[in-house]
């Protein structure tokens, strides 16, 4: 595979050769799915998803499926919980992943409104050009309440659907039912990777970095002052067997 991509760089690169456009499309070697606590899941309308296998867990990306793409999973859910991303299908027999290694990728608590009653809740996964696991987003769904005149009208249409054989009057318009519509809220979410450093870890690293990065520059500074005198010293030398070899004792 390098061997032929480098023949396909070298005839990109030459002038003797044309290549016809062409694609590299990645894809990802190992099935990535969503699990959250309890189950609550529901089918995205319009959504790309993966199918659930169980009521709390939903392969998301599959083996073989392409790169920077985000797919979502709606979830009933109330109050604040947790949505894990892991890898699926490692045993024994797998070359590819160590089943002694954890299969969770990451975390992500999500803070959702504190209602007596679940609601909505769409989570948007993102798997990045370069195969990362990020959450997007989670929305909190909220239905309008749709108005008066328009229930009246589904509920028309409705009775006239119920009537066989009756064909529409010429000229008569055949209106499509209302779609629900939904207030969309944002939620705020905290994403914990797996090996990533705690904050505390993480501000004596930026400590330390700080305090080499200030010694490095005193050294610099040091060694600059020290060349400037060294400097002087060979100058003042030269000008008193010099110059200033008359003024000298």
């Amino acid at each position: 595979a390098v061997a032929r991509g480098c023949a396909l760089q070298s005839a990109i690169l030459s002038p003797r050769f044309k290549v016809l456009p062409y694609e590299i499309i990645e894809s990802a070697i190992h099935p990535v799915k969503i699990s959250w606590e309890g189950g609550g899941a529901e089918a995205d309308e319009g959504g790309e998803g993966g199918e659930a296998e169980t009521e709390n867990e939903v392969v998301m990306f599959d083996r073989g499926s392409n790169f920077g793409v985000t797919k979502r999973v709606t979830l009933k859910k109330t109050g604040e919980f947790i949505v894990k991303a892991s890898y699926v299908g490692v045993d024994s027999s797998s070359t590819t992943l160590d089943p002694l290694n954890p299969t969770t990728i990451a975390t992500f608590k999500i803070a959702g409104p504190a209602n007596a009653e679940p609601c909505k809740i769409r989570v948007n996964v993102k798997q990045d050009v370069s195969g990362i696991i990020t959450l997007s987003s989670a929305q909190a769904m909220e239905e309008i309440p749709q108005e008066e005149e328009e229930v009246k009208e589904a509920e028309k249409k409705e009775g006239e659907e119920g009537k066989e054989g009756e064909a529409p009057k010429e000229g008569e318009e055949v209106k499509e039912a209302p779609k629900k519509k939904y207030k969309k809220t944002l939620l705020n979410f905290s994403t914990d990777t797996f090996m990533r450093l705690s904050k505390s870890d993480m501000d004596s690293t930026v400590e330390l970095e700080a305090r080499m990065a200030n010694a490095d520059r005193v050294a610099a500074e040091t060694a600059a002052m020290r060349n400037e005198l060294e400097s002087y010293l060979y100058s003042m030398r030269d000008k008193m067997i010099g110059e200033l070899k008359d003024y000298a004792t």
